[in-house]
């Protein structure tokens, strides 16, 4: 099946949707004749964009971070024109699988700490990768570090003065967050709700 993206903003993110869209069966045309839209941009315009898209009818989904005191505006908005919004900090599917882990290995007398470390040009600090993974653990420390042209990397440490476990995702390749977005694009279909991608996930499961 084929699949026309629109897409709000042609930054980083945006060029990788670009370029890998072809081999996901998707075109990116204008917002009007897409069929579902794509945020890529900065937290100041989510809102606005959230409005364009319910009325136009149209899904969509926010790949943003640093919004997230907008969410139950956003919320309502999809609400009252019946639509559909997906939205995460974090689309690749290896993080989404650290995210459901990590809690399984929290335990008394263990203490947490994250490390996240992004390169220089973003924004929002803590990420919102290590926020979401936080959300899921009890007394966490994060770490925030901001160098050179890091992609991204979630470190989280489990310790105590025995032994320590540690889980981390790097990302490689910056194509890693674009192939999360088009690798949900096909399972939103006629969905309506408001959903972080890990309960979409949870809702609609993922094909094989």
């Amino acid at each position: 099946m084929h699949y026309k993206l629109g897409l709000f903003g042609i930054g980083k993110l945006g060029r990788e949707i670009y370029r890998l869209a072809e081999e996901f069966s998707c075109e990116i045309v204008e917002l009007q004749k897409a069929e579902i839209l794509i945020d890529a941009t900065s937290k100041e315009a989510v809102l606005d964009h959230v409005k364009i898209a319910t009325d136009l009818g149209r899904p969509i989904v926010i790949a943003t971070t640093g919004w997230y005191d907008q969410l139950d505006e956003v919320k309502q908005l999809v609400h009252e024109k019946n639509g559909f919004c997906l939205y995460s900090p974090n689309f690749s599917s290896l993080v989404q699988k650290m995210i459901l882990l990590a809690p399984q290995f929290q335990s008394q007398g263990l203490k947490v700490s994250i490390l996240e470390r992004h390169h220089t040009q973003k924004k929002d600090a803590p990420s919102g990768t290590a926020l979401q993974i936080a959300d899921k653990l009890q007394d966490v420390n994060i770490i925030s570090e901001r160098e050179g042209e890091e992609i991204g990397l979630h470190r989280v440490v489990f310790e105590n003065s025995y032994e320590r476990l540690v889980l981390e995702h790097k990302a490689l390749d910056r194509g890693i967050f674009a192939k999360g977005i088009l690798e949900i694009i096909p399972l939103i279909g006629q969905q309506k709700g408001c959903y972080h991608l890990t309960e979409f996930l949870e809702k609609v499961p993922k094909k094989n």
